[in-house]
């Protein structure tokens, strides 16, 4: 019952590792990039069905946009400016950009998790700027017609998004350095390991060694011993007294 019991915790921590390398990077970037194709094709659709500004030529843009996402952990800020093109056609097209929303957060959060030092800082800095020169004026009224004519929200919701993705990439960072300091302890750990058993080795070869150099020290002592007590009485004496005998 003791076994049972102890083995018991330790069948939901094998089959997570299972499950993870069943769902590879590769996978979740298929689903994900054809989700939002979906979501932008229904969006379109429906869109149209509910008499909203959405000319038929944003339809293939608003799925293109979702499709392009696939290679966005290779690619982050190629995905991004694939992403920006989208939504610069749909605003050409004056169509309702509500159906882009997810592919702009998805396009963003990408760059800045995966994107390079450069990238992650301009993309910071960006989103900051966004917020304040077009944020907060927007909410306040202020800024005009210059302010009506951007679409404030899909950039403001992309600003979100980046600084989402920053705050992620530092914990993933941090939880990386601690990974590697666990690493190396094990590493050193392991190579300790290796050095007790190599001395426990060492010093059983010696031990064998030494008792077998003590057996033949002792069997040469022995020799020696045997060997003053033949020339003692030798057998020509013997030979010789039994002949006066």
């Amino acid at each position: 019952m003791r076994l049972r019991m102890r083995l018991a915790p330790a069948l939901p921590e094998r089959a997570g590792p299972r499950i993870r390398h069943l769902i590879t990077p590769r996978v979740a970037d298929v689903v994900i990039a054809v989700a939002v194709a979906g979501l932008g094709l229904a969006s379109g659709l429906g869109g149209r069905a509910q008499h909203e500004h959405i000319p038929l030529a944003a339809i293939p843009v608003l799925t293109a946009m979702g499709l392009v996402l696939y290679p966005r952990r290779r690619f982050p800020a190629a995905v991004l400016a694939a992403v920006a093109a989208g939504v610069v056609v749909l605003v050409a097209l004056r169509a309702n950009l509500g159906g882009s929303f997810v592919a702009v957060l998805v396009a963003a959060y990408s760059a800045t998790v995966y994107g390079s030092r450069r990238l992650t800082i301009g993309l910071a800095a960006g989103a900051v700027a966004a917020v304040l020169l077009l944020g907060i004026p927007q909410s306040a009224g202020v800024g005009g017609g210059v302010i009506r004519a951007v679409p404030v929200p899909t950039i403001v919701a992309a600003a979100g998004a980046a600084l989402f993705g920053l705050l992620i990439k530092g914990q993933f960072s941090a939880r990386n350095a601690e990974l590697a300091v666990m690493a190396e302890r094990a590493e050193w750990a392991t190579a300790q390991r290796e050095q007790e058993a190599r001395r426990a080795t060492l010093a059983e070869r010696d031990a064998r060694t030494g008792g077998h150099a003590g057996r033949h020290v002792r069997r040469r002592a022995a020799a020696r011993r045997r060997v003053p007590g033949a020339r003692r009485h030798p057998p020509h004496r013997y030979a010789a007294g039994s002949n006066e005998g």
